[in-house]
Formats: structure tokens, sequence, C-alpha cells
């Protein structure tokens, strides 16, 4: 493959993550309105705990690599819900 194809398939691959967190935001969404009518605390720490511990279970990323990503992705939900 050229330089070129690879930047393309990595082109290709970056709309599909940014696709999944748009949908992911959305999804995040929903639980905080279901959070917020059934008074349920937002934030949930052993929650989160438990999917970075899944993650990294999976094998595909070092153990820092899903703790950067996902408090990324985590610090997303938090904006998500301050807006709420």
């Amino acid at each position: 493959m050229t330089l070129t194809q690879l930047r393309k398939e990595i082109d290709r691959v970056d709309m599909k993550i940014l696709n999944l967190v748009a949908g992911r935001k959305k999804l995040v969404s929903r639980i905080i309105e279901y959070k917020f009518e059934k008074r349920i605390p937002l934030v949930n720490k052993k929650r989160e705990q438990e999917i970075i511990s899944r993650l990294i279970s999976g094998k595909k990323l070092s153990s820092t690599e899903v703790y950067a990503l996902w408090n990324v992705l985590f610090g997303m939900s938090y904006e998500v819900g301050k807006k709420r």
C-alpha cells in the first residue's frame, strides 16, 4: 500500500470513530434524561471502573491507552450532563 492509500484508510477509520462517538453521545443524553427523571446520580464511578476493566481485559489496547481514551469519553459525558 502507498502512503496515500494508508492515509485514506485512516481517514475512513477516523470517520467511523467520529460517528461512533456521536452515537455514544446521543445514548449518554438519553441515559442522563432517564437518571434525571428517576433522581439517580449522574456520575457512577463504579460503572466507569467496570467499563475500563472490561475494555482492558479485551487486550485490544494497553491499559494506559484505554484509560486515556475513556477519560476523554467520560469527560464528554460529564459535559453533556452539565448542559442538562
